[in-house]
């Protein structure tokens, strides 16, 4: 099995050599695809490879990842961004995958550990195609927030162990360029489904409530039967009708959409808050984040992770149901609830005074 690197870069002196570095020997060929770099970017390519390319940027993604697989000659397509690296443990992953791998395989899926708080607070991962079959010929879509766009028929996927990080802690500049590429979009009149969900959450952001909401409805409208991770979408859209005084369409919009987040906790753990905090409905909120303990992230209908948030698989929903267990006056529920959460999370101290105050409370009680 032989390997083609390829990677679109502009501007990434500070990163490149690091994320080249991790990979170099593992790959059989390195292609750099610049958009436009005035730093020393080539330069460092150039100690690399010999398989640079420039390539026009046209405020599109899609457009030069679709380029750089066309400088690609080996079976296989492996993509990163500068700002990834691999680790030692998983280029030994990596190695043993590209020595054992199925030939009948067109796709290979590698967990994204995407977004830290801090440098060793990991908070956001996901699942990816990261190596395509080139002779499958696929095709990126999406001028931003890109993706390989599905076959389900022809292609033949294989989850891999391998995981690639997410080696950037600073993202205001990126969040900048593709909230303005979004908006290009919008305007154009050709936005898909998807570019309607990532410029409703930009407008999120920016605090424009109404026209957010505007377009999380029509992505609900456009997204028909296809697979897309909305959960985000979903809880934002729930917390634009609370702020607008319409808790009846708050807790709809959760309760119409189940289908589509029916393993992601971060879902549940909206519902059950929803309960909780506006309904003062204990139990349902406590069934809701008991339902949020079951679940694992998987993709709708798909055994693939979804972009989850990790916190929401462990102490999020253990520290909600000790919540609604002690206004239940479930106090040794709510101990153990308390302790399991504390499992994840030991410098929590609030959890931890409360721990000790449950433990007196049941012992007083038992008593």
């Amino acid at each position: 099995m032989e390997i083609s690197l390829c990677m679109i870069v502009k501007d990434e002196e500070d990163k490149l050599s690091t994320c080249l570095d991790s990979v170099k020997d593992l790959v059989d060929e390195i292609n750099i695809i610049d958009t436009g770099s005035t730093d020393k970017t080539i330069e460092i390519a150039s100690r690399y490879t010999d398989r640079i390319f420039t390539f026009e940027w046209i405020n599109d993604f899609s457009a030069a990842r679709n380029f750089s697989f066309s400088k690609a000659t080996k079976d296989y397509i492996f993509w990163l961004d500068a700002d990834d690296v691999i680790t030692e443990e998983n280029r030994e992953k990596f190695k043993a995958l590209k020595e054992s791998l199925d030939p009948d395989v067109d796709i290979v899926f590698m967990t994204y550990n995407y977004y830290y708080v801090q440098a060793s607070n990991l908070t956001f991962t996901h699942m990816r195609e990261r190596i395509l079959k080139r002779s499958a010929n696929f095709i990126w879509e999406g001028a931003v927030h890109e993706h390989i766009k599905k076959d389900d028929e022809r292609s033949l996927g294989h989850v891999s162990d391998v995981v690639i990080t997410h080696n950037r802690l600073d993202t205001k500049h990126s969040l900048k360029r593709n909230a303005d590429i979004l908006k290009s979009v919008i305007e154009s009149g050709n936005a898909t489904f998807r570019e309607k969900y990532y410029y409703a959450m930009h407008l999120r952001r920016e605090g424009k409530s109404d026209l957010s909401l505007k377009y999380f409805l029509e992505f609900l409208e456009d997204l028909g039967d296809d697979y897309f991770e909305c959960v985000d979408g979903l809880i934002s859209m729930h917390d634009i009708y609370l702020e607008k005084g319409e808790p009846d369409k708050a807790l709809a919009i959760l309760l119409d959409n189940e289908s589509l987040c029916s393993d992601m906790s971060e879902y549940f753990c909206a519902l059950g808050d929803h309960y909780k905090d506006v309904e003062n409905n204990l139990w349902e909120a406590a069934s809701c984040f008991e339902r949020a303990l079951l679940c694992e992230g998987y993709m709708r209908g798909i055994e693939l992770h979804a972009y989850k948030k990790d916190a929401f698989y462990y102490s999020i929903p253990l520290k909600s149901l000790g919540q609604c267990q002690v206004k239940m006056n479930q106090f040794s529920e709510a101990l153990t609830s308390y302790k399991r959460a504390r499992i994840y999370n030991r410098k929590d101290m609030v959890l931890k005074e409360l721990c000790d105050s449950l433990e007196k409370l049941v012992g007083q009680i038992g008593a």
